[in-house]
């Protein structure tokens, strides 16, 4: 046997001394008998000690008389009692780390023209805010990266305008409204520097969506309703009207929302759009579900059409005041001049013949002869055409200069361009002659329509019997011929 064999132990014990006999009951406690004796000084051990006997297992040694040796087993440890298990510490929540935005991920190269790739994406729409819902902001990442590499290379101020206002776009989708807002803004300076309505338009538009997601509304509806003029095609103020609904929308105005999309399709039904329409819808299901839950908003008040002020005075003949001048004759035989607001006189070189100030510049004719003066009276154009003939592709006639500052002048029989500034854009060289917002519709010898772009150059050759057929093809030939804002 070994040491690690052994499980237990000696140990001595005195044997248990048998009880007195007593009278006492046997509930009570005896006091033990015993004589105390003084204790003894110690005495020094003189002896030899002993060798230890060694120790060995099996019988144990011999012990003084009255004490003996006992054979004890240890205890077993108990197991320590099952604790119940408590639930585990819940770890502390980490720390949110914002998610990058939508316009700071990585982008792949796009492979195709950017502003077409722009232009084929079809957007849902969400159907409380009717915002465009980004599918796939990975592709507008890559359409924004592209146009950002065309914009090094552009330099002419409506190339910028329209790549500024695209990039404006993608980032108005991808939620980084701060740079959206500087490109938009740059994209309407760059625009106005060309003088086009509709590269101007397009841009304060794309402005205006801008300020709508930041919720800058009386921002948004100011350049809404700047940028809607009565001189841009049809389908192009339809969508200008569709969106300046989704900003009454947005403020909770239900009724001028819907007002604004009446005037929408007002203007598109001699040209069917079936996802103009389905556009439409939607908006007017959005309109119907927030009335149910909050009302129509308020009830917008009817706009007064604006007053004609007349000049005050003893005047033969006067006409309203515009640009803050107004034309007046005194007597039947005198000639016309030009007042300011005070009815002071501005302009006293008389006129045979005049027509209210537009956009700063008035059409006068003296001695058989149609030009134009500013409003201090200086010839802008002199009194060398036959007449002014202003006609635009939607079909009226404008009284003197659009709002580009273009119109059509003739002389003898034959019809040219000029501009505000006197200068002669086209000679009168054809048949006839409509201003198109981005393009110039003339008609040939053959009476056959064709087209000639701002610079004069030819972009359709006059093929077409009607006005209207050369007008789709103009269409077609725009990048952006339905525009993305």
């Amino acid at each position: 046997m070994s040491e690690t064999d052994v499980a237990g132990g000696w140990f001595a014990v005195r044997p248990a001394q048998p009880a007195p006999e007593s009278d006492a009951p046997a509930d009570t406690e005896t006091p033990a008998q015993t004589a105390v004796q003084p204790p003894q000084p110690a005495q020094p051990d003189t002896s030899e000690p002993e060798e230890p006997a060694p120790f060995t297992f099996g019988e144990p040694p011999q012990l003084p008389s009255g004490l003996s040796w006992s054979w004890a087993t240890p205890a077993t440890p108990a197991e320590p009692a099952p604790q119940p298990e408590s639930a585990p510490e819940p770890e502390p929540d980490p720390v949110p780390v914002p998610a990058p935005r939508l316009a700071e991920y990585p982008s792949e190269p796009l492979t195709g023209d950017p502003e077409r790739t722009l232009a084929a994406i079809r957007f849902d729409l969400d159907p409380d805010t009717l915002r465009e819902i980004v599918a796939d902001p990975g592709l507008i990442r890559s359409v924004r990266d592209a146009l950002t590499e065309r914009l090094t290379e552009a330099g002419d101020a409506g190339v910028r305008a329209r790549l500024l206002g695209l990039r404006a776009v993608c980032r108005r989708l991808l939620g980084d409204l701060d740079s959206a807002l500087s490109d938009a803004k740059m994209a309407l300076a760059q625009a106005e520097l060309t003088g086009q309505l509709r590269r101007i338009a397009l841009s304060r538009a794309r402005l205006a969506r801008v300020h709508q997601w930041r919720e800058e509304h009386a921002e948004a509806d100011e350049l809404y309703a700047k940028a809607n003029s009565s001189e841009l095609p049809a389908p192009l103020r339809a969508s200008l009207y569709a969106h300046a609904s989704r900003s009454a929308l947005e403020q909770g105005h239900l009724v001028e929302a819907a007002n604004l999309l009446e005037r929408a399709l007002e203007l598109r039904r001699l040209t069917f759009d079936q996802e103009f329409v389905t556009e439409v819808e939607t908006a007017l299901d959005a309109i119907a579900a927030r009335a149910e839950r909050s009302g129509f908003g308020p009830v917008p008040e009817a706009a007064d059409p604006p007053e004609q002020r007349m000049p005050e005075g003893d005047y033969f003949d006067a006409q309203p005041y515009r640009d803050d001048r107004a034309w007046v004759r005194h007597t039947e035989d005198d000639e016309w001049v030009a007042i300011d607001g005070e009815g002071r006189t501005v302009i006293a070189a008389g006129y045979d013949d005049v027509r209210p100030f537009r956009h700063g510049v008035a059409i006068v004719r003296r001695a058989g002869g149609w030009g134009a003066v500013d409003v201090h009276g200086k010839v802008v154009l002199s009194c060398s055409y036959d007449q002014f003939c202003t006609a635009l592709a939607d079909g009226r006639y404008v009284d003197g200069f659009t709002e580009e500052g273009l119109a059509v002048v003739e002389r003898g029989g034959r019809k040219g361009v000029v501009d505000r500034q006197g200068k002669v854009l086209l000679q009168p060289a054809y048949r006839g002659l409509v201003i198109h917002p981005v393009a110039y519709l003339v008609v040939s010898a053959e009476h056959r329509w064709g087209a000639l772009d701002r610079r004069g150059e030819e972009i359709i050759e006059p093929v077409f019997a009607s006005r209207a057929e050369v007008i789709e093809h103009v269409e077609r030939l725009l990048s952006d011929a339905r525009p993305v804002i």
